[in-house]
């Protein structure tokens, strides 16, 4: 028996030897050599340089926009305030604009609209539902509402 162990021990070893030697040799395969260090390397070199060309390229595009937007606003203020007329640009010998420009309706409208108002409000109608009642702006409401307390006084 002794033998037999002395063989399988001897058959072990070879195939661990066999072994170590494949994986050695299949890392040295992978092992880049010298030559190709320096290849990778270059490369690294004109992407580095190649980047720094873009880099400022973009910068000089982000100037020339910034200039652009720069022009653009002047443009735009110059244009808001050339719309602006100065007092010393004021035409003043133009007339004012007269009142026959709208007529306004005849008294006895104003005063139904008066009274009607008045009515409403005296009845303790909110002045909202006076204007959507009577289908008359609120403003005026309000206005007819003012001159109501002035005629109380």
């Amino acid at each position: 028996m002794g033998g037999w162990l002395v063989f399988q021990l001897a058959v072990d070893l070879l195939i661990f030897f066999v072994l170590v030697f494949l994986i050695v040799k299949g890392v040295a395969k992978d092992k880049p050599e010298a030559k190709d260090i320096g290849l990778m390397l270059d490369e690294i070199k004109k992407a580095t340089e190649e980047n720094r060309k873009l880099a400022s390229k973009i910068e000089i595009d982000l100037k020339e926009a910034g200039n652009l937007i720069a022009v653009q606003e002047a443009v735009r203020r110059k244009k808001a305030t050339a719309s602006i007329k100065r007092p010393e640009q004021l035409d003043l010998s133009e007339k004012p604009v007269s009142a026959e420009a709208e007529p306004l309706p005849p008294i006895s409208v104003l005063s139904d609209r008066k009274r009607n108002v008045k009515t409403l409000y005296r009845q303790g109608v909110s002045k909202d539902g006076i204007s959507e009642r009577l289908s008359i702006p609120l403003p005026e409401v309000d206005l007819i509402v003012a001159m109501i307390g002035d005629e109380d006084k």
